[in-house]
């Protein structure tokens, strides 16, 4: 579970520090939370599938990090306010929370049911609403990172997501609001493969780093590797076409 940048003691300077991330049970949402923790940062561990994040703890605390789950979805402000009412009943305070909204669709824009429209607008950008007016409320002094929904995703109605999420973080800052925005160029792979977004989370985190306020960084990532088979299908088919345009 350990990532290479995790070696420099000057990377982050977390120790201490109180972040939740949510959709913490799969993709960006675990390799972020995994990271933060390796940095000594305690973590919360916020899903709609408890049994993933009470494992995700299990194995974050095995490697002498510090994580709590608590089961919240994050388009419900009154799960919102339970959660965050918990963690600060406990710690005090929360200082960061790292949004993973990055739900794509897949669905050509002229056959985009409404349905599937609402559920990805209410998963990526109600809920960034919801969580920045929780933290308008009750929170002034915490920071937001959101991850967005990758730039592979070129549809038009994700153009229209993701554009919404800008120009939220952008203007933030009228609500004298901490807010930056992650768009990673592809969807989540795997903790090892996803480390680049993992690691400008943690800088975004870093206490040293709070004058950074409406910043939207495209992050890039390395392509995913293809499976044996499908390298092994593709250089078969090559040579068979280079053979036949050569006989």
């Amino acid at each position: 579970m350990s990532h290479p940048h995790a070696q420099s003691s000057d990377f982050c300077a977390l120790d201490g520090r109180i972040v939740a991330v949510t959709n913490a049970d799969q993709g960006f949402g675990r390799s972020i939370a995994i990271l933060l923790a390796e940095m000594d940062a305690t973590v919360i561990l916020l899903s709609e599938n408890p049994e993933a994040i009470s494992v995700l703890a299990s194995e974050i605390e095995e490697q002498g990090g510090e994580a709590i789950p608590i089961k919240a979805s994050p388009t419900s402000m009154s799960d919102w306010r339970a959660a965050l009412e918990k963690v600060t009943e406990i710690f005090g305070e929360v200082h960061g929370i790292v949004h993973v909204a990055d739900r794509v669709s897949y669905s050509h824009f002229d056959y985009l049911p409404e349905a599937e429209w609402v559920e990805i607008a209410n998963y990526n950008v109600r809920s960034s609403l919801t969580i920045l007016q929780h933290i308008k409320r009750n929170h002034q002094h915490t920071w937001v990172t959101i991850v967005a929904p990758p730039l592979d995703a070129q549809l038009l109605h994700m153009h229209a997501f993701r554009g919404a999420l800008i120009h939220l973080t952008q203007h933030s800052v009228q609500e004298n609001l901490r807010v930056n925005l992650l768009i990673p160029s592809r969807a989540a792979h795997s903790d090892e493969w996803d480390v680049g977004l993992s690691t400008a989370v943690c800088h975004f985190a870093d206490p040293r780093m709070e004058h950074i306020v409406g910043n939207i960084i495209n992050v890039p990532l390395p392509p995913v590797p293809k499976p044996e088979a499908l390298e092994a299908l593709e250089a078969a088919e090559a040579e068979a076409e280079w053979e036949e345009e050569n006989a």
